[in-house]
């Protein structure tokens, strides 16, 4: 576990966080992270797969370009940690 207090660790015990980005290498330590803290992780994904496997992750299958995958991706989610970049599993580029 982190350098936090076990009593701010419980802030995510049970909920559902979503993070962008989470086959990539920044991405997937959040994902273990949040998991340490007992959270339920949602991982938009379009092509990689997960680094990490865990029953606590849920995948599904987003284009994070389109707006309705986003929408459906962060349904029922309590937080968002965004850390897709405009390359790498993406495909494509926003520059």
């Amino acid at each position: 576990m982190s350098r936090l207090a076990a009593s701010e660790s419980l802030v995510y015990r049970g909920g559902v966080a979503l993070v962008t980005g989470g086959t990539g290498f920044l991405g997937s330590h959040i994902v273990q992270e949040l998991l340490t803290r007992g959270a339920n992780v949602r991982v938009p994904v379009n092509r990689r797969a997960l680094r990490i496997q865990d029953p606590k992750i849920e995948t599904i299958a987003a284009d994070l370009f389109r707006e309705e995958d986003c929408r459906t991706a962060a349904r029922g989610v309590n937080w968002v940690f965004h850390a897709a970049g405009p390359g790498g599993s993406a495909g494509k580029s926003a520059l």
